[in-house]
């Protein structure tokens, strides 16, 4: 399972650079780190893209760390029923935004 989330997160580095800042397995799941203006255009590329489809948004939480200028965590799970998979992207956020 791991080397096939490895080989996802791979491919969608290479299509999303733009919008990922960095991504890592753990948990036998992928974490995609992306900043604030790129997690929509990042959401949409995994629900459409073929390889992907993760047409489903499981779980929104947030998670508060006082002390980081970036002080909250936004975590949104999707699931790609077709691959059978899950795939959680964070986006980090201060107390304005």
């Amino acid at each position: 399972m791991k080397e096939s989330l490895v080989k996802l997160g791979e491919y969608i580095q290479e299509r999303q650079a733009a919008h990922i800042l960095s991504w890592s397995v753990a948990h036998d799941e992928l974490c995609l780190i992306a900043s604030r203006e790129s997690s929509a255009k990042l959401a949409e590329f995994l629900r459409d893209d073929e390889c992907c489809q993760f047409k489903i948004l499981v779980d929104i939480s947030g998670v508060d760390y006082p002390s980081r200028a970036q002080r909250f965590e936004v975590v949104y799970q999707l699931l790609s029923v077709r691959l059978n998979q899950r795939v959680r992207i964070k986006v980090n956020a201060d107390e304005q935004t």
